[in-house]
């Protein structure tokens, strides 16, 4: 049955006289007694004060002398902050206050924060790192480079709460440290870094940061150096880096990264599903690769190359050439796009021709993450 809000224009007592009781009186309540009227109308007005505390703030505020729980199933303590966030408790606590609690320790947010409702939408069922028109090139090589998007999906975990920051243009200076910057240190020689695209609930600032894949390259942060206040983030690109530790030269578009022609493959040998290593072209988050073989023969044989991405020869894909009788094979190439990588690092080659001087090669122009 629907209630009506009661009216509370007035509170009991505002206008009379009040006197509070002792604390131990308070403890111990009425006995067979006539109570003095100003500790009644202490005690009603303390009541209709709490009720209109309730209606005004819908969850109460934080305050020191209460005692708050958290329980595994579910139950747990809700309070309003001063900043004016809503925090659910992570463990029972006195005297914990959620604001200065930036470790998570007894408190986190629990739900949108004012400042994230002004660019943060509801997303449904979006997905974290999902992004419309994503760019970022680098010219020549440098410590720095920008990104930008129409949008991108951020969140603290791949089951938390997700923020759609939009408009999203944003620099990155692998000199620096912090928001902007790499999370610690300095950036690697010759190896790769994760870019993430970082989030602020509580101020809405957003930022790129820097770490090395080998400290996290998953698609949210999980490394122990996100920059304070930051809680949101989403893998948004992964680059090689250079001997100077400086981004290579590159394009990116969405997930797909363009790099120079790099070589992985130069042989003379028939092989039949080798191994062979990416590890050093291309991140570890990489999920395909694209670019070019080559193949030929000094006899008049058939030749091919076959790229495959397991043993077993599983997505192979193959440049064969057959040449008439009596005619010399001649050096043919072809490209070969979006090869799973299902073995991190490793892609399997296959070789072959039945006479003559064998001659294949394959270089790597572009990875997904």
């Amino acid at each position: 049955m629907e209630t009506s809000k009661p009216d509370y224009t007035y509170l009991w007592s505002s206008g009379g006289a009040i006197v509070a009781p002792s604390n131990t009186k308070i403890q111990t309540g009425w006995t067979a007694e006539v109570p003095p009227f100003q500790w009644e109308n202490w005690s009603q007005n303390r009541q209709d004060n709490a009720i209109l505390h309730l209606f005004q703030k819908g969850i109460s505020e934080w305050d020191a002398a209460s005692n708050y729980y958290f329980t595994t199933n579910g139950v747990r303590s809700y309070v309003q902050g001063s900043d004016g966030n809503i925090y659910v408790a992570t463990a029972d606590s006195v005297g914990q206050n959620p604001v200065t609690d930036t470790t998570d320790t007894y408190w986190k947010i629990a739900f949108v924060t004012p400042a994230a409702l002004v660019t943060a939408q509801s997303l449904g069922g979006a997905a974290v790192g999902e992004s419309k028109n994503l760019r970022m090139s680098v010219a020549t090589a440098a410590a720095t480079a920008s990104l930008a998007a129409d949008s991108v999906v951020v969140s603290s975990a791949l089951n938390g709460l997700p923020y759609k920051l939009t408009s999203v243009s944003k620099s990155i200076n692998l000199a620096t440290t912090g928001a902007g910057g790499m999370d610690t240190g300095i950036a690697p020689v010759s190896g790769f870094v994760s870019l993430y695209l970082i989030y602020n609930p509580t101020t809405a600032a957003s930022a790129l940061l820097a770490c090395n894949q080998t400290t996290s390259s998953g698609t949210v942060y999980s490394g122990a150096n996100m920059p304070a206040g930051y809680t949101a983030s989403a893998l948004v690109s992964a680059w090689p880096t250079n001997a100077s530790s400086q981004l290579v030269v590159g394009a990116q578009v969405g997930r797909d990264i363009g790099i120079a022609p790099t070589s992985i493959v130069s042989t003379t040998v028939n092989q039949t599903n080798s191994a062979i290593s990416i590890a050093s072209i291309v991140p570890l988050i990489a999920k395909s690769i694209s670019g070019t073989m080559t193949c030929s023969s000094t006899a008049s044989a058939g030749v091919s190359i076959s790229l495959a991405s397991t043993a077993a020869s599983v997505g192979g894909q193959t440049l064969s050439v057959s040449p008439p009788s009596g005619v010399v094979a001649p050096l043919v190439g072809g490209v070969y796009s979006r090869l799973n990588i299902i073995e991190t690092g490793v892609i399997y080659l296959s070789t072959a021709t039945s006479s003559g001087a064998l001659s294949s090669t394959a270089n790597i122009s572009e990875y997904t993450i």
